[in-house]
């Protein structure tokens, strides 16, 4: 479950390997919604915003790159090539990841930009900025929730959600347990039991939970039964989701397009 308090986790995860700084060496596509990032310290940063495979993370997959560019995919390469990556964070505490980055035109000139993913599910997006959050692109210019009015259309500002939530990492009484902005169901449940948000603050133990139902969250939830599978980091966690327990629970076309552009030994 990928909701605002674990994106908070992910995003702490990916500055801790110290994705700042690194250069961006190569734009890699798989398919539309799926592409990944080599980075100048061989790390790979894989990007999907399918709904059903919508994550971010740092892979040890070899991928293989699709020679036939999707079209907003030459505008990420045109842009992410040989860039830096000069600061990762969220917005609020909302499923929305921004990455500050230093881009550079073909004469050498600096190009600060953002590209800003939203991990909404079936509303998923990602939209390139320049530093102003005026819009360069968005893989979605019609967005699916028709209760999303903001437009993402090229020179149009960049508008972020609205929300009347609380932060829960903005305030310090965990005894507030109510309208909480980035806090799903499957979370809520806990804190309701606990009757305060100490799990929030918890240090990340990424899980996957195995019963009628398989859920993967940053950390345990107790109140959930079933076998329990934990993993060193959250990124580990969803490449054994997304690559096993995924695709054997669904076999759908996507997933079986994945693994067709994943090299073979």
């Amino acid at each position: 479950m990928i909701d605002g308090v674990f994106v908070h986790y992910l995003v702490n995860e990916l500055k801790e390997n110290n994705l700042i700084g690194k250069r961006i060496n190569r734009f890699g596509s798989i398919k539309e919604t799926d592409f990944f990032l080599t980075l100048s310290n061989k790390s790979k940063l894989l990007f999907s915003i399918n709904s059903n495979t919508q994550n971010i993370r740092l892979t040890n997959l070899e991928l293989a790159n699709n020679q036939k560019l999707p079209n907003f995919h030459k505008l990420l390469k045109k842009y992410l090539e040989s860039s830096i990556i000069k600061d990762i964070y969220q917005h609020g505490n909302d499923r929305i990841i921004i990455f500050d980055i230093s881009s550079f035109d073909e004469m050498g000139y600096l190009i600060p930009i953002k590209l800003i993913v939203e991990l909404f599910g079936r509303n998923g997006n990602i939209i390139l900025t320049l530093d102003d959050f005026t819009i360069i692109d968005g893989y979605k210019r019609e967005l699916d929730d028709k209760m999303d009015a903001r437009i993402i259309l090229p020179k149009y500002q960049y508008k972020f959600p609205s929300s009347n939530k609380i932060n829960p990492f903005n305030i310090t009484d965990r005894n507030i347990i109510n309208n909480l902005e980035g806090v799903s169901l499957l979370l809520q449940n806990q804190i309701d039991i606990d009757n305060n948000t100490n799990i929030l603050f918890k240090k990340p133990n990424p899980v996957i939970i195995s019963n009628n139902k398989t859920h993967f969250y940053w950390t345990d939830l107790p109140y959930l039964e079933g076998k329990r599978q934990y993993f060193s980091s959250i990124s580990k966690m969803l490449e054994y989701y997304y690559i096993n327990i995924k695709f054997d629970e669904t076999k759908n076309q996507d997933q079986l397009f994945l693994s067709n552009y994943i090299k073979k030994e």
